[in-house]
């Protein structure tokens, strides 16, 4: 170990020393509590905000199906008359 290692070692051996002497444990304790409500009220503030993003992609979830429904009947309906082949090329047939 190089003497400037051992140096930074030691500087931080004291400095911890002194900041374990400095802190009270009870300020710590309360620090952390206020921070913890904090975040939780921020989550639960936050959480009303994503129900009507929800809500709003229901209706759009809906409209899609019903396009699928339609589009699928109307490839069905191709399909029987023989205008397109059933692989999905497009390319009439005959």
């Amino acid at each position: 170990m190089t003497i400037s290692g051992r140096l930074a070692m030691l500087f931080r051996a004291k400095a911890s020393k002194v900041l374990d002497r400095a802190e009270d444990p009870r300020e710590t304790l309360d620090y952390s509590y206020q921070k913890q409500l904090e975040l939780l009220l921020v989550g639960v503030g936050a959480w009303p905000m994503s129900q009507p993003a929800g809500k709003r992609l229901e209706p759009q979830a809906e409209q899609l199906a019903s396009s699928a429904g339609k589009l699928q009947q109307h490839a069905s309906q191709a399909v029987s008359a023989g205008r397109a082949r059933p692989g999905g090329c497009g390319k009439a047939i005959g």
